[in-house]
């Protein structure tokens, strides 16, 4: 346990089970589209949230119900290179960092039709860098 969360998940499955629904829906969401699109990756818990790993950190998805995560409602899909990935996408929100982003989903029916798919294509495009040599 950390000085800043009274939480401490031992594992991914833990942290699931904390979920309220309708935040956990949106996070088993993101997860799939994360499987789909990263053809190799790790999943492991860094800040009480899961993190995706490839060669680095690429993404990390943060439920609002997590403490200091400085969101309200939803769920946040964050990009640790956001900039890179693409600077000029709309759904991209930078909340005055200079290189993370994210995107924020409040309900389960943001992630259907052309916002899932443009939230698929952020995730190729950090999968692609990351991958990049």
């Amino acid at each position: 346990m950390n000085k800043f969360q009274k939480l401490n998940f031992s594992d991914v499955a833990e942290f699931l089970d904390y979920l309220p629904e309708d935040e956990l829906q949106i996070v088993e969401t993101l997860r799939q589209l994360i499987h789909e699109t990263f053809p190799t990756y790790k999943e492991k818990l860094a800040y009480n949230v899961p993190f995706y790993y490839g060669r680095k950190r690429i993404c990390y998805i943060w439920p609002s119900a997590i403490p200091w995560g400085n969101l309200s409602q939803g769920v946040s899909l964050g990009f640790l290179r956001a900039k890179e990935i693409d600077p000029a996408s709309e759904i991209l929100k930078y909340d005055q960092r200079k290189t993370m982003g994210r995107v924020v989903i409040k309900s389960i029916e943001e992630l259907q039709g052309d916002y899932r798919f443009t939230i698929k294509l952020l995730l190729q495009e950090a999968y692609l860098l990351d991958t990049a040599r």
